[in-house]
């Protein structure tokens, strides 16, 4: 597939310290955590092809993405946990620093994305395709492994985003928040 990004806008924010954000907002997060660092080392494994690798590690800060459901200052998005897809206010989320990727987009496009992310809630989490993933990783196949519609968090975003003009030039099962942060030029900091 080839690539396709919309113009957006990105702002990245640390120290927990939360930014204006609006519905269908792409949130990509840096947690501190032991399964957080474990999603960063499989992310560094595999970088696109014609991505040098030290700008790969960049985009690898990131290893949580969701969909903001509502506006500034209440901040609600949806989330992929092992719990399934939740929402959950941003402001209670262990965040070490994040990046808010707003693409310009009609607004049936970003109420679009918002629904699709609502219509996720209750689905369950992808374990399956985290097997995939790693398999994904250490050999360069690009392999989706799941059932029905659960999504692990970066899936679950990608797909939302496809309401937009945004298409990823691989299934949205073989995305990886790294993916998103490269498509959209998110670096966070690696506090």
């Amino acid at each position: 597939m080839k690539l396709s990004v919309p113009p957006r806008t990105v702002q990245v924010w640390e120290d927990g310290l939360l930014p204006p954000v609006e519905a269908g907002d792409l949130v990509l997060v840096r947690h501190h955590g032991f399964v957080a660092r474990a999603i960063r080392f499989a992310q560094r494994l595999r970088k696109p092809r014609g991505v040098p690798r030290s700008e790969w590690r960049q985009f690898c800060r990131v290893n949580h993405a969701c969909i903001a459901l509502t506006s500034s200052p209440r901040i609600l998005v949806a989330q992929a946990t092992g719990a399934g897809v939740v929402v959950t206010p941003l402001h209670e989320m262990s965040v070490a620093s994040l990046a808010v990727v707003h693409l310009a987009a009609w607004p049936d496009q970003a109420e679009a994305v918002v629904e699709f992310a609502r219509d996720s809630v209750g689905t369950g989490y992808g374990f399956a395709q985290i097997a995939a993933d790693l398999l994904n990783a250490a050999s360069g196949l690009e392999l989706s492994l799941g059932w029905g519609d659960r999504m692990v968090c970066s899936t679950a975003a990608c797909r939302a985003l496809e309401r937009t003009s945004f298409i990823p030039d691989r299934a949205p099962d073989c995305v990886t928040p790294a993916h998103l942060a490269w498509y959209f030029g998110a670096i966070v900091a690696s506090v």
